[in-house]
């Protein structure tokens, strides 16, 4: 395929914008709506809503194992059509960003005052 005959596969690119819209709406639904108290009353909001609420936040739960299935599905069916593919770019781009976040985690670990973040029950100071 040629830069000139490449075809744009607009329903594919949809799908996947709304499997998007979908996991961003279950992570509304289950740390927006559900789990806005402490760990030992998470559902006091959620049945303290009204019906029409809870209809709503049942609707959008499955929507994130659904989306990120479709999200992935879509991905892996671009890759596969994709002409090259290198390995040499994925490792590159792996290490690149595992060291960039372990350089921000470190950033904001020297820069915090408080324990704030906890790695297996030990709080790191």
């Amino acid at each position: 395929m040629n830069a000139k005959n490449v075809a744009r596969q607009s329903n594919f690119e949809l799908l996947r914008i709304v499997a998007m819209v979908m996991i961003v709406a279950h992570h509304l639904a289950v740390h927006g709506v559900q789990h806005v108290l402490e760990p030992n009353i998470c559902y006091a909001a959620y049945t303290a809503g009204s019906f029409l609420n809870k209809t709503f936040t049942c609707f959008l739960l499955p929507g994130g194992e659904i989306g990120v299935g479709l999200f992935f599905m879509t991905t892996g069916y671009f890759l596969c059509t994709a002409k090259k593919t290198s390995v040499r770019k994925v490792v590159f781009e792996t290490v690149f960003y595992s060291v960039l976040t372990s350089v921000l985690f470190m950033l904001a670990l020297a820069m915090s005052r408080s324990a704030i973040f906890e790695w297996g029950g030990v709080f790191i100071p």
